[in-house]
């Protein structure tokens, strides 16, 4: 594929412009806003990864009776799991 810079069929994944040798991954996502991976990545391979998990759980939600109202985009995923942590010191108390 000459002159194709970025044979990916879903995603996209690019060099940070840092000195560290660190790659960023997005997508488009239902909701037609670029979303972008909540960490960036030692490997191009574990970006690619986190596409094909991204794209995985689209179609997912997708497939689900729901539909894609059940998809929830990375960012707030995060938050979720953040809200979730239980400190230390709550677990101590219980």
């Amino acid at each position: 594929m000459a002159g194709k810079k970025n044979p990916r069929e879903w995603g996209s994944i690019r060099k940070q412009p840092t000195r560290s040798a660190r790659f960023q991954a997005s997508y488009v996502g239902p909701d037609l806003r670029r979303h972008f991976a909540p960490i960036t990545f030692d490997s191009k391979m574990m970006a690619e990864r986190w596409l094909n998990k991204e794209k995985d759980r689209i179609d997912r939600c997708a497939a689900s009776d729901e539909g894609l109202s059940s998809w929830k985009p990375p960012e707030v995923i995060t938050e979720e799991i953040k809200a979730e942590a239980v400190s230390v010191a709550d677990y101590a108390r219980r």
